[in-house]
C-alpha cells in the first residue's frame, strides 16, 4: 500500500487538523492515498479524552485537572491519552491509516507507532524504549526513565488520526505547567537536552526526525511512503463544513 508523505512545516493546530481531516474524507470516499504528515506547531497544551472533567464548563480551568498554570494556549482534542505540550522544536507526526487494510488492530498501531520513535531516535545516537503500563517513548536520564515522545491516538471506522510528539530542541519549560500526560512526578526531555549530556548524541532537524519516525513507521506495517510534491498538502484541504463531518472520540493512549 501506498501513502504520501507530506510535510506541513510550522503550522498551527488547526492547520494540521485540517488537513488531516481533508485526508481523512479521501479515504472515505475511496479517492485518495493515506497520508503520515509530519509537522512542527506554534505553543500549545492539548488534552485528550482522559484529562477533562466533562462536569465543569468548557473554558474552565478546572475542566483540565492537570494543567496546573497554562501559559500556553489550551486545546480539547478527540484523541486519547491526557495533557502534553506542543511547540517549535518538535516533531509531530500525524499517520491517516486504514487499520484494517493493513491488519492491524488499535493496539498493534500504537505499538507500531513506539516502535518507530525508537528506531528514529536510536539513528541518533539514543537508546529509547518501551515502559510497560506507560504509552511513549523513553529515555534513561540519570538513571530514571524520561519520556521524550508521546502517543495520542484518534480512530473512525479504523482510520486513524491524530499521532506522535518527538521532543527535538523544545521548550522544555513548558511541561512544568503541566502533569504531563497526566503522570505524576513524570520526567520530559528532548535530544537537545540529551546531547548536552552525551557527544555522542546527534541532533536533528525536526523535519528530519520527523521523517526519519515516518519512515520508520512505515517500514513496520507495509506501508510504501512517497514523498509529496510542493503544494500538494494545500490542494487537498476541504471545506470546514466536510472536514468536521470526519471527527469522532479519541482512544485512550
Amino acid at each position: 500500500m501506498r501513502a504520501r508523505l507530506v510535510p506541513l512545516g510550522l503550522v498551527t493546530l488547526e492547520e494540521a487538523r485540517a488537513h488531516e481531516d481533508a485526508a481523512m474524507a479521501s479515504l472515505s470516499r475511496r479517492s485518495g492515498d493515506p497520508a503520515v504528515f509530519v509537522a512542527e506547531h506554534e505553543a500549545v497544551y492539548t488534552v485528550g479524552r482522559a484529562g477533562v472533567r466533562r462536569a465543569v464548563a468548557p473554558g474552565d480551568p478546572a475542566r483540565w485537572p492537570n494543567v496546573t498554570d497554562p501559559r500556553h494556549p489550551v486545546v480539547e482534542l478527540d484523541r486519547g491519552g491526557d495533557v502534553t505540550y506542543h511547540g517549535p522544536g518538535q516533531a509531530v507526526v500525524y499517520p491517516v491509516l486504514p487499520l484494517r487494510k493493513l491488519g492491524l488492530t488499535l493496539l498493534g498501531y500504537m505499538r507500531a507507532l513506539e516502535g518507530a520513535g525508537v528506531d528514529a531516535l536510536a539513528r541518533c545516537g539514543v537508546e529509547a524504549f518501551r515502559r510497560d503500563g506507560f504509552t511513549g517513548v523513553w529515555v534513561r536520564r540519570d538513571g530514571e526513565a524520561a519520556k521524550i515522545g508521546s502517543i495520542g491516538v484518534g480512530c473512525r471506522r479504523w482510520v486513524t488520526y491524530h499521532g506522535m510528539s518527538v521532543n527535538v530542541s523544545c521548550d522544555l519549560d513548558s511541561f512544568s505547567d503541566i502533569r504531563s500526560c497526566g503522570i505524576e512526578g513524570v520526567q520530559v526531555t528532548s535530544l537537545a537536552e540529551m546531547a548536552s549530556r552525551d557527544a555522542a548524541v546527534r541532533v536533528p532537524s525536526v523535519p528530519e526526525l520527523g521523517r526519519e519516525v515516518a519512515v520508520s513507521l512505515a517500514g513496520s506495517v507495509g506501508i510504501e511512503l512517497e514523498e509529496a510534491g510542493p503544494g500538494f498538502a494545500a490542494a487537498c484541504l476541504p471545506s470546514r463544513g466536510q472536514a468536521s463531518e470526519n471527527r469522532t472520540e479519541g482512544l485512550d493512549a
